[in-house]
């Protein structure tokens, strides 16, 4: 058995436990949640409370073989930090990869751009005269990421490089 068809076995059992819409009485053998008469808004029945005591109460068989398979939430959480972490250190090395990449003529031409029409704060224009000093001045991570949006800010409001 792989787990794909684990997962599919225990799907199906608590599918069974869950089944909301029926009208006759149960069997011995199965497991049942929703009231006897069945109830017709699966959504209505599932925020009664009455349906989480009957769940909880009920013994879904779940596949032993399947456990491995399962994590903890604290795991999870982790997992989801760890590929934010990774995904943030890539987007640093994208922006710094493309600040370098448009070299310094584009930056040097960016600046005179915004200086002319004095959309650049003192401090702005300072890390963007880093960006035209390159490859004498490189700027570092922070820097690359206020030149990443002070770019996207003036290609906003109209400069174009050729």
């Amino acid at each position: 058995m792989n787990v794909a068809d684990e997962r599919a076995e225990t799907a199906s059992a608590a599918c069974t436990v869950f089944h909301f819409l029926r009208s006759s009485p149960c069997a011995e053998s199965e497991w049942r949640v929703a009231p006897e008469g069945g109830f017709q808004n699966v959504t209505e029945w599932c925020k009664k409370e009455i349906c989480w005591n009957r769940a909880r109460d009920s013994h879904i068989p779940f596949v032993t073989d399947l456990a491995p398979e399962l994590i903890g939430r604290d795991e999870e959480q982790l997992t989801k930090k760890d590929a934010q972490t990774q995904q943030s250190v890539m987007t640093s090395i994208q922006i710094q990869t493309m600040v370098v990449e448009l070299g310094p003529a584009y930056w040097q031409a960016l600046r005179a751009w915004g200086r002319q029409r004095q959309l650049l704060s003192p401090d702005e224009d300072s890390i963007v005269s880093v960006g035209g000093a390159m490859p004498r001045k490189l700027p570092n991570e922070k820097q690359c990421r206020r030149l990443a949006e002070i770019r996207k800010r003036l290609e906003d409001e109209g400069f174009q490089y050729s």
